[in-house]
């Protein structure tokens, strides 16, 4: 009979109706759970953050660690720069050397 038929329709389409709205409680608690991590993560993280910061140790350490960074940097630079000076001059001496003894020999040839 259609009363029959009808029935067993709404009975399909309520199961389907109840299994999007099992569906979408679970998205909704899924996505509230992923933001509450996001939160207590984010608190943990301020939280250790204002620890180091509020640490005395810790930014003297900081500060003493930067300090000697910045000096090994210093040192390899000028380090750098000495052994460049170094061969600029070695090679200057050489080019003098042998522009000396070109012109020692080229005196030779016009004086015989």
């Amino acid at each position: 009979s259609k009363a029959a038929k009808a029935a067993e329709d709404n009975k399909i389409v309520a199961a389907r109706v109840e299994q999007v709205h099992k569906r979408r409680k679970s998205e909704m608690i899924k996505i509230q759970c992923k933001h509450e991590n996001k939160l207590e993560s984010a608190a943990k993280r301020k939280e250790r953050i204002q620890e180091k910061a509020y640490s005395p140790d810790d930014k003297l350490e900081r500060a003493k660690l930067h300090k000697l960074a910045n000096d090994a940097n210093l040192s390899t630079v000028q380090k750098r720069l000495d052994d460049k000076m170094l061969t600029v001059i070695e090679r200057k001496e050489l080019n003098v050397a042998s522009k000396a003894a070109k012109a020692a020999k080229d005196n030779k040839i016009v004086a015989t």
